[in-house]
């Protein structure tokens, strides 16, 4: 089916889709059916190139995409995924740079624009996935830091931009792992020199940081430590300014938070605590202001689950929407999910959530 819309000016969306003949390429609309059509046939044949990652900067579209394949003798087959470029005419769509020459794959994706560049992850031979830019051209197209020394990937994933610690300076946060550490946080300055380690939150193994959310000037997290389980942590930016936030599961118990949200001067996150029922959980619905202190439980399911039951958090101006049971049945199992809301006030105190008719 059709996927990635992505608009590219005020009369062109751009998207993925399938036909008999050329299999999954890039697509374009104005909205009527005559101004809908393939863009180009970037890998001829019955292959199709596969595009993902439709993203703007300067009236081009950039995406991964592979426009040949290479089939082994044991019948596997080598797809070269590289960057893509389009700005909606079949001229204008083409490959920025072979990252990783020849057939083989440099796989880009991840892609978040920057100032004037695009940032993503892609992997050469030579240094394994890491963190690249492209200012659109195939000679500012460049590694940005080889985060993993040598051919060892760092993997940097879950990018997004954020002011920390006041600055006014936006700096790049990810998720990566050098020769050192496990899956860690990262920030970077754009240059090689300033891609650095924030901190080492799981001496002992990964940290993989989950959830990354800005929030007054610090970022929130979902990470493990190895101590104290899945907690929200933030930081500032800083390693001295990293810490646990709250062990809202005690010990090495997960809460597990997920769904941050930001509606006007607080902070809302789900986490899960032990249900009532054999491998059940109880899912609980968090605001803050960014202190402990100013953090309360608002809304706590009826009964218990077998997975998050408060789901689908949107921000509605000074309103929260989200999903949730609203009853129990005779086993002790939360039901009856519906639409409830909740209204930041700016009091300190939130009122309790109320279902939506």
């Amino acid at each position: 089916m059709p996927a990635g819309f992505t608009p590219l000016s005020p009369a062109t969306v751009l998207f993925a889709a399938l036909d008999p003949t050329s299999y999954v390429e890039p697509w374009k609309t104005d909205g009527t059916p005559i101004g809908t059509l393939r863009l180009k046939d970037l890998h001829p044949g019955a292959e199709g190139s596969v595009p993902v990652g439709f993203t703007v900067l300067g009236g081009v579209a950039y995406f991964g995409a592979d426009d040949s394949v290479v089939v082994h003798d044991d019948q596997t087959a080598t797809y070269d995924r590289e960057l893509f470029r389009t700005d909606g005419t079949d001229v204008g769509t083409y490959r920025v740079k072979d990252i990783n020459p020849g057939p083989k794959p440099s796989i880009p994706f991840g892609f978040i624009q920057w100032g004037d560049h695009l940032y993503f992850r892609a992997a050469d031979d030579e240094h394994g996935a890491e963190l690249w830019r492209t200012d659109g051209s195939e000679s500012g197209t460049v590694q940005v830091a080889d985060i993993s020394r040598g051919p060892g990937s760092s993997h940097p994933e879950h990018f997004l931009l954020a002011n920390l610690n006041g600055s006014p300076e936006e700096s790049l946060l990810f998720v990566a792992q050098d020769a050192s550490h496990g899956r860690e946080l990262f920030r970077s300055d754009g240059t090689a020199a300033g891609t650095l380690l924030i901190k080492d939150i799981n001496p002992a193994g990964d940290a993989s940081p989950l959830s990354l959310t800005p929030f007054q000037g610090r970022l929130y997290f979902n990470v493990d430590d190895g101590v104290h389980g899945r907690e929200p942590w933030v930081t500032d930016g800083t390693e001295t300014g990293t810490q646990l936030f709250m062990d809202l599961t005690p010990g090495v118990g997960n809460s597990a938070p997920s769904n941050f949200t930001v509606v006007g001067d607080r902070l809302f996150f789900v986490t899960i605590a032990p249900g009532e029922l054999e491998s059940s959980v109880k899912t609980r619905l968090w605001a803050t202001d960014g202190t402990p202190e100013g953090t309360q439980l608002v809304f706590e399911e009826p009964g218990s689950s077998f997975g998050y039951s408060i789901r689908n958090l949107v921000a509605r101006g000074t309103q929260l929407l989200f999903t949730a049971p609203n009853w129990v049945d005779a086993n002790g199992v939360s039901t009856d999910h519906e639409l409830f809301s909740v209204s930041v006030t700016g009091s300190k105190s939130l009122p309790i959530p109320r279902a939506n008719p």
